[in-house]
């Protein structure tokens, strides 16, 4: 498979937030991406929903159970 370069502009602080929180998981920010876009791939669709809810800040603890998720149901994807 041949692979190539994907390059993203993102907040300072959402870097860090995301850098810690996959540090928890003990994978890299990489593979995280890569999770994510595998996943929308083999499901075609976004793996959570997409609202024009009001504006809310989401804390560390949501991110996780959203990560969480999305490596659940990436991995009974594989099997």
């Amino acid at each position: 498979m041949v692979q190539t370069t994907f390059t993203m502009r993102i907040e300072e602080d959402a870097k860090e937030e995301f850098s810690a929180i996959c540090d928890i998981f003990g994978i890299s920010m990489a593979s995280a991406i890569s999770l994510f876009i595998n996943t929308v791939i083999r499901e075609r669709k976004i793996p959570f929903e997409i609202s024009a809810e009001p504006h809310r800040d989401i804390d560390a603890e949501e991110i996780i159970r959203m990560l969480e998720e999305i490596r659940r149901r990436s991995e009974e994807g594989d099997a």
